[in-house]
């Protein structure tokens, strides 16, 4: 384009100001918009993709219902409609020219039609114009009569894994971030990709051991992983994962000394928060302290010496819908008598300051594994392990200006711990957690007719759960938990809810067979094989087989499994599949050195697919040491 020069406008005598004119217009045109587009849609999300001709930032609104009023460029900006009134949700992120960008929104409403609007600028001027997309997000799935089973393989890693935190990405594949014990103990990133785990990046990524390890996707769909690292004195470090590696997002070292609890959010303008406890902030000892990456560094959200008035634990942070970022704490006051001592307390950032959410340490005793989530209406809620209510699980919101239980107090059968309160796609909250009452197993709970009910049948535990438990919703709106398995080695594993078909021998007989079968033991009987396939009903039944035809054994071959967290030793073991819930049914493993004398040697419930460590009958384990004969062992189930 060819600009009149200073010059020559001079000689053109009335174009002096034309030209000037011309150049304002050519520097700073509004940018031409392309319309979004919606992908990832789901029961609670969607991915907006937002595309503009020039470099800047671009803005949007949700607005919610089949009547919205469409807001100008600049009441999108303000996350406002066209009547001023907030928009159901907002956000903001960094365009470059003519290149597509991403932004996932979760914690939609299942089933509710929503208008994106978009608008742009150049990094001075706005497109006053906004293009819209509507989109309806799906309806919450069926999820009655569904019991839990394995998602992709059984284990996540080769051994003993620790501080696991389960993330979904924007498509609903599943991420696990863990301190790999089978890897000195460094930080290890896998994703689930055909039915198998694989690397994000390389395995051990991280300098040294890691701590308290917390992983969250931000909104443009990137994996963000902080944690403590050995390697810097057990502080506090962010990594990035930008398809290749993990990036170190800022410096290494972020706390003073070890970073107790970290916990990453994401604000609407896809800023990284992240909390934690840090020591040495100042003499009150260990404090909660919230930061926020301004794109090359991490900078103090409130004050730089941490946002509670003495020490804190269990700290967590999530942003409502407003775009307010809240924060929980456990109070660790220096002065052991303190009313507040041990206690939660909920703060609010809002005008530069943090403010407390009711009473400073609300809870009327002691609390652990405190966990805050908030609501798709914006109602704060808390789950904590209850002091007061016997250390049972409980969960209270606040509402009314007031913190309040939210059904029965306490009310796990035993010990409540690893609190996961996340909320479903309807605005149903949920909460998986371990309960002490008898089996350390983990347990899931909805809220269902004024209390709290379990999930996945009646009595069926997610069984062998130890500790580190997670959970998110999927896309479609089914939950996907993570565990943590004590009982078999230590190892993660990820479970969804599925059709569990019939949970009685005689509800599967009813269902497979017909009724003149029915009325002949030879072929309906539980130790009948009517095809010759080596297999019996009973057999078929417990092992999830089909129930006619041939079918491939109920078990693979006994192989060796290597175990960390248990003296270094290996074990016999061997792969069987289980009912989800069969109440009454019941697993016995069996070994034998002659294939004539047999001996039980463990007893299992019904539950998820999973691989059964086997010792010797003469012994509590197989062998000990990397090189060790083990020796001979059959194993079977029956």
């Amino acid at each position: 384009m060819h600009i009149l020069s200073f010059c020559s406008a001079v000689r053109s005598g009335g174009l002096l100001v034309a030209a000037f004119a011309f150049l304002a217009v050519a520097a700073f045109a509004q940018p031409t918009l392309t319309a979004p587009a919606t992908s990832n849609l789901g029961a609670g999300q969607v991915t907006l993709t937002l595309k503009s001709s020039a470099a800047g930032t671009g803005y949007f609104t949700l607005l919610e219902g089949a009547s919205p009023v469409i807001g100008t460029g600049a009441q999108t900006k303000a996350g406002v409609d066209g009547n001023g009134a907030a928009a159901a949700r907002f956000g903001s992120l960094k365009l470059a020219a003519n290149t597509v960008a991403t932004y996932t929104l979760r914690d939609l409403k299942a089933c509710t039609l929503y208008t994106v609007c978009f608008t742009a600028d150049d990094g001075a001027v706005l497109q006053g114009t906004v293009l819209t997309k509507v989109f309806t997000t799906a309806p919450m799935p069926d999820l009655a009569g569904r019991g839990w089973a394995s998602y992709g393989s059984r284990w996540v890693n080769d051994g003993n894994t620790m501080y696991n935190c389960l993330a979904l990405a924007p498509d609903g594949t599943p991420y696990i971030a863990y301190q790999d014990c089978d890897y000195s103990n460094r930080l290890t990133v896998r994703r689930l990709s055909g039915g198998t785990w694989v690397n994000v990046g390389s395995r051990g990524l991280s300098g040294g051991m890691v701590w308290q390890v917390h992983l969250a996707f931000a909104p443009d769909g990137s994996p963000w992983v902080a944690y403590a690292d050995d390697n810097n004195s057990r502080r506090l470090v962010v990594r990035r994962f930008n398809g290749t590696s993990w990036a170190q997002m800022g410096a290494a070292g972020l706390s003073v000394e070890f970073a107790y609890s970290p916990y990453l959010a994401f604000a609407p303008d896809g800023a990284a928060h992240v909390v934690f406890s840090d020591p040495l902030q100042d003499s009150s000892g260990l404090k909660a302290k919230v930061l926020r990456f301004n794109g090359s560094s991490w900078v103090a959200v409130g004050p730089a010496a941490g946002i509670s008035a003495d020490g804190a634990y269990y700290t967590t942070i999530a942003f409502a819908p407003d775009g307010t970022l809240y924060a929980a704490y456990k109070e660790v006051s220096t002065a052991v008598l303190s009313p507040l001592n041990d206690r939660a307390t909920v703060m609010k950032f809002s005008a530069g300051a943090w403010t407390a959410v009711g009473p400073l340490g609300f809870t009327a005793g002691e609390v652990e594994d405190l966990k805050l989530a908030i609501g798709l209406d914006g109602v704060l809620y808390v789950a904590f392990r209850d002091y007061a209510h016997g250390q049972r699980g409980s969960v209270m919101r606040y509402a009314g200006g007031a913190w309040s239980y939210v059904g029965t107090p306490g009310f796990t059968a035993g010990l409540g711990f690893d609190m996961n309160l996340v909320f479903a796609p309807d605005g149903v909250p949920w909460i998986a957690l371990c309960d002490s009452g008898g089996t350390t197993d983990a347990f899931v709970y909805r809220w269902e007719g004024g209390d709290w009910a379990k999930v996945g049948g009646a009595g069926c535990a997610l069984d062998g759960a130890g500790c580190y438990l997670s959970m998110a919703f999927a896309p479609d709106g089914s939950p996907r938990v993570q565990l943590h398995d004590m009982e078999n080695g230590g190892n993660a594993s990820v479970v969804q809810l599925l059709p569990s078909g019939p949970t009685t021998y005689a509800a599967w007989v009813a269902a497979n067979f017909s009724a003149a079968d029915r009325a002949r033991a030879e072929i309906c009987g539980a130790e009948a094989d009517p095809d010759g396939a080596g297999v019996t009903n009973l057999q078929r039944f417990a092992h999830n087989l089909p129930a006619r035809g041939p079918v491939a054994a109920p078990a693979t071959p006994a192989t060796y499994r290597h175990m960390i967290g248990y003296d270094w030793h290996y074990y016999h073991s061997l792969w069987f599949a289980r009912r989800s819930c069969a109440p009454g049914l019941s697993y016995a493993l069996e070994a034998s050195t002659d294939l004539v004398n047999w001996a039980t040697i463990s007893t299992w419930k019904p539950d998820a697919s999973l691989q059964v460590q086997a010792p010797t009958a003469s012994s509590s384990r197989a062998c000990r040491g990397a090189s060790c004969a083990c020796g001979s062992i059959l194993l079977r189930p029956r």
